[in-house]
């Protein structure tokens, strides 16, 4: 493997993990429990930076080597065990993200003793990033009180690829404590590691393989940091870590996929304009022989208003990262795929106006029939251009044109639309095995490891945090008459239905020109006079080269409108402006009536809207691969 240059790796994810702890109060800790705790923990950090070290060196290839991997830890900082744990984390080396049930001075009151507050304080110091749930209801009320527990905890979990569990192994005695956190946690398919209180060895959940209940199908294994023995945890600790953070292996294609897709040079616009002579003939738009990919634009203008209110709301760090992580990926992605996209669109528009090109060359040695070296000329002419369509489909599937416009644009719009919910506290991606044995699982790999680095905004969530949120997304991601994806999908369906209609009106009209010549030699040699018998004669050669030809041109223009299937993705923009015009009036309604969990919810039909017409422009375009006309 060559050595990474800084464009390589300035879209390659850095290898993140993600720690989150629950645990119980200092007063349902038995005495000495929270340092050999605190102990057994530092042991446990230990190995799992060990086991993401092994994943880096096991596949360099896949990661941003010039940046050591990011260790995350989150905490709702509660007294007790959320505390002392974040203390053992932030000394191995993690750094510190908390997640707190309330706003930070309401939550301070939680807080029984000065030591308690003081390590609060003391932890919430250094501009570590604070997600504040905020409640407007009535926090003198203890089932409120508790369901922000629970949401807070919640929270963690979603943030969180480990989770470390300082817990007696008693079931739940209400809402939000650790066993049901620990049994949440369990669903969701974390590895959880349980400390016991009472003083025994450290265990980690162990899920049966394809377990129905992963909170019951299982067992607890003891974790002995010193052993290879498989009874032991430890080595199923790594293993388990390592099919969380590393790439699919067992497929050299996807391997070379994220290979490609990192040395992806940077592109301004290209000669590839096939789609867009396309598109001007039968759409009348002006066309330039040299296309603008709108990379300039992008670069200056995209995401500017997210970026703007989160600084706004002094978020400067979480903003820095959107920027660094996600936009700039996100950007890549797409310049890539609005390359391929008109490398490949023209290389199948060529190759079936080539292949009618040929007819009609191989045709004209009619006129000139004894003429060897006429026909010679046409001949030649003729394999020039079979040869041309046969060099664009060898190139085609050498170079992967269609494939790498499917799978840029396939991360470009999963990155995309990520941000807006991670403004609001939102994890954007939950842990999941990584997928071998399919052609694309690389993407789902590079999506969630690249979503597993934006971390937690710093932001406490009022009315004023939502409202800022819901206009972004009426502005950036609907949008209005000008930009966005209504905007977007109002051009798509005018572009794609006018050149439906012209490509089907101009093959029918080759089709009628080719009876009409087939007629009009018909009529002549066989109903007219001798004059006219000379005439069928003399017009026989043109009729041989407009009833060869014509077919052939109308024969390739239906071919551009099958293969692009423009009907198909009219229809679709057409739909996606009925969803997003009736979610635009959701989202309008909930910025006037600002409630957390309508607004997460509205979002996320937002992304599931979003990923559903990609799942249809890829079902579209999937299966239409360069092929011999």
């Amino acid at each position: 493997m060559t050595e990474k240059t800084a464009e390589d790796t300035s879209v390659l994810p850095r290898i993140t993990l993600r720690v989150g702890v629950t645990g119980h109060r200092p007063n349902k800790l038995p005495p000495g429990s929270a340092e050999r705790a605190a102990d057994q923990a530092s042991g446990v950090l230990s190995c799992l930076k060990e086991a993401v070290a092994a994943v880096v060196a096991d596949a360099d290839w896949a990661f941003d080597t010039a940046h050591p991997p990011a260790l995350k830890f989150i905490s709702s900082l509660a007294a007790g065990a959320d505390t002392f744990m974040a203390t053992t984390a932030i000394a191995a080396g993690f750094d510190l993200a908390a997640v707190l049930p309330f706003p930070r001075a309401e939550y301070r009151k939680d807080f029984d003793n000065p030591e308690d507050i003081a390590a609060y304080d003391a932890l919430l110091a250094d501009g570590v990033p604070v997600l504040e749930l905020d409640d407007p209801g009535d926090l003198a009320d203890p089932a409120r009180r508790a369901a922000g527990y629970l949401e807070a905890g919640r929270t963690v979990l979603a943030h969180a690829d480990v989770l470390l569990a300082v817990w007696d192994g008693n079931r739940e005695a209400g809402i939000g404590g650790t066993a049901q956190i620990v049994r949440d946690a369990q669903e969701y398919g974390l590895l959880v590691i349980w400390f016991p209180t009472d003083g025994s060895a450290v265990k980690l959940w162990n899920p049966t393989p394809q377990a129905v209940h992963p909170a019951v199908d299982g067992t607890w294994l003891d974790i002995d940091a010193s052993s290879d023995d498989p009874a032991h945890g430890a080595p199923v600790l790594a293993g388990r870590v390592r099919d969380m953070l590393a790439p699919p292996e067992g497929d050299d294609r996807s391997r070379q996929a994220l290979v490609d897709f990192a040395r992806e040079p940077w592109r301004e616009g290209s000669n590839w304009c096939g789609y867009d002579a396309l598109r001007w003939l039968c759409t009348c738009r002006p066309f330039r022989r040299k296309v603008d990919y709108g990379l300039a634009r992008e670069r200056d203008g995209a995401w500017a208003d997210s970026l703007a209110g989160l600084k706004a709301r002094g978020d400067t760090r979480f903003a820095e990262r959107l920027d660094r992580v996600l936009r700039h990926r996100w950007l890549k992605a797409d310049n890539a795929a609005i390359h391929f996209s008109h490398v490949y669109r023209t290389a199948y528009i060529c190759n079936f106006l080539l292949a009618g090109l040929s007819v009609l060359v191989g045709l004209l040695s009619v006129f000139w029939w004894s003429s060897v070296a006429f026909k010679s000329v046409c001949l030649a002419f003729e394999l020039v251009c079979i040869c041309g369509i046969l060099l664009n489909v060898y190139l085609g599937h050498r170079k992967r044109w269609h494939v790498r416009w499917i799978d840029y644009r396939t991360i470009a719009e999963a990155l995309r639309p990520a941000r807006l919910p991670a403004m609001v506290g939102v994890a954007p991606t939950k842990p999941v095995a990584r997928s071998a044995g399919y052609e694309d699982a690389w993407i789902l790999w590079y999506v969630r490891a690249t979503l597993r680095e934006i971390g937690l905004p710093s932001v406490r969530l009022d009315a004023e945090a939502l409202r800022t949120t819901v206009d972004l997304a009426l502005a950036e991601e609907i949008g209005s008459s000008d930009r966005g994806q209504i905007a977007y999908h109002e051009s798509v369906k005018a572009t794609f239905s006018k050149i439906d209609h012209k490509l089907h009106r101009l093959g029918e009209y080759f089709f009628w020109a080719t009876l009409c010549a087939g007629v009009l030699f018909f009529v002549l040699m066989f109903f007219g006079d001798d004059e006219h018998h000379s005439w069928a004669y003399s017009y026989k050669p043109l009729a041989t080269v407009l009833g060869g030809a014509l077919p052939a041109i109308g024969a390739a223009l239906f071919g551009i409108r099958a293969t692009g299937d423009f009907r198909a993705a009219e229809r679709q923009s057409q739909r996606m402006i009925r969803r997003l015009t009736h979610l635009r009036a959701h989202l309008e309604h909930a910025r006037n009536h600002p409630d957390r969990a309508l607004t997460i919810q509205l979002l996320a039909d937002l992304t599931q809207t979003l990923a559903a017409d990609l799942s249809v422009w890829s079902l579209i375009y999937t299966q239409r691969e360069l092929h011999l006309p």
